[in-house]
């Protein structure tokens, strides 16, 4: 699993923060899905040349990914 999707280590974090985490929806991936559109994706990390099959939903998966590479990074 990538760093940006992780939800805590068990063993530092501890049953009562991670099931926190869980519910609240509280990761680094989950908060940058609540600040971003799928047309800011697009715009940012799309290829309007590309000639690459996707359906919508691993289109938008992959652009994503593609944000959270670049802001994890940061």
């Amino acid at each position: 699993m990538s760093p940006e999707w992780r939800i805590g280590n068990l063993k530092i974090d501890g049953i009562e923060e991670i099931m926190r985490r869980i519910n609240e929806e509280d990761t680094f991936a989950q908060r940058e899905a609540r600040k971003i559109t799928f047309a800011e994706l697009a715009e940012r990390y799309g290829d309007a040349a590309s000639e690459r099959a996707f359906s919508i939903g691993d289109y938008e998966s992959y652009l994503f990914n593609k944000h959270l590479e670049q802001k994890y990074s940061d």
